[in-house]
């Protein structure tokens, strides 16, 4: 009697569908990943510094400013700006008028780089009531023939400080970057010292992606710090995420007389979609049934 087998490809569909989010790691919008407990006990946050860094958001998101009034200020409550964006999706702070008047924004630099900015006022002029000031040293506000201010270099640990004096007119913040070698950072927030607070990513995102083993059904794993002896910091990369395209491939396969499904990944870096890596792997044993050919009955 001729028989006929058949290989049962749906039973993998139960790994496909697996959500990212079940490695535990939670991403926030901009890169930015929280409420994460590492093996030693200590939280930490991962911010990314690269091209996923979207103005006011991630570590230079507006919340993350410390805001104070300026000394010899009579003492009112910070201002409340407006965060808006326009048609091509870039955010800019807007304070109408006398909002800032003697209002102090600072915040601790992350890794070693240096900000620009632009700063002007509904009059579309550069505002002549600004002071910048790192680690209380004051520094030249300059701004350059491009119209952007841009700050002297910076280290990790460094305290940057936004002074605004007396001003009348509406003002707009804008076009905030951090220029740095980093990629993205690491902060221990418990930490009192600088270099132990932070620690900054320089290498490539793809370099970072590697598969643990060969057993079946082993994910691609995203090594943040690329240090494959800290693996509090690892992600599976079940779908794609602000960093990667994740997409992947499935055929049968015959291995030593047993059909497998054979599944090859392909992983491309989002903000340069040139680097990437393309992984074939055999994932997991097909399951056989067999039926007799005309019956409908199956054992």
């Amino acid at each position: 009697m001729n028989m006929r087998f058949c290989y049962i490809a749906v039973c993998c569909m139960a790994f496909i569908l697996l959500p990212a989010g079940e490695s535990g790691y939670l991403w926030a919008q901009g890169g930015a990943m929280s409420d994460v407990q590492a093996r030693g006990g200590s939280s930490f946050t991962y911010y990314d510094l690269g091209c996923g860094a979207r103005e006011w958001n991630g570590y230079f998101a507006p919340e993350r400013w410390q805001r104070s009034r300026a000394e010899g200020m009579t003492a009112k409550s910070v201002s409340t700006p407006n965060l808006v964006q326009d048609l091509q999706g870039n955010s800019a702070l807007e304070f109408s008028a006398g909002q800032l008047v003697g209002e102090v924004w600072s915040i601790e630099i992350p890794a070693a780089g240096y900000l620009s900015f632009r700063l002007q006022t509904s009059a579309g002029k550069v505002p002549d009531n600004v002071s910048i000031k790192v680690n209380d040293r004051s520094s030249t506000y300059q701004v350059r023939s491009d119209g952007l201010y841009y700050s002297p270099y910076l280290k990790a640990g460094d305290l940057f400080r936004l002074e605004f004096g007396e001003g009348n007119l509406p003002v707009r913040w804008e076009q905030l970057l951090f220029h740095s070698n980093a990629s993205g950072v690491f902060v221990y927030p418990e930490e009192k010292q600088a270099q132990r607070r932070f620690r900054a990513v320089s290498t490539g995102h793809i370099e970072r992606v590697f598969f643990p083993d060969n057993s079946r059904s082993a994910w691609p794993i995203f090594d943040q710090d690329g240090d494959l002896r800290t693996e509090d910091d690892q992600i599976e990369l079940r779908a794609s995420t602000d960093q990667f395209e994740v997409n992947y491939v499935d055929r049968p396969v015959e291995i030593d007389g047993q059909t497998w499904l054979n599944r090859t990944f392909i992983i491309r870096e989002k903000c340069s979609r040139g680097n990437w890596l393309r992984r074939s792997r055999p994932w997991m044993p097909l399951p056989m049934i067999r039926g007799r050919v005309g019956s409908a009955s199956h054992y």
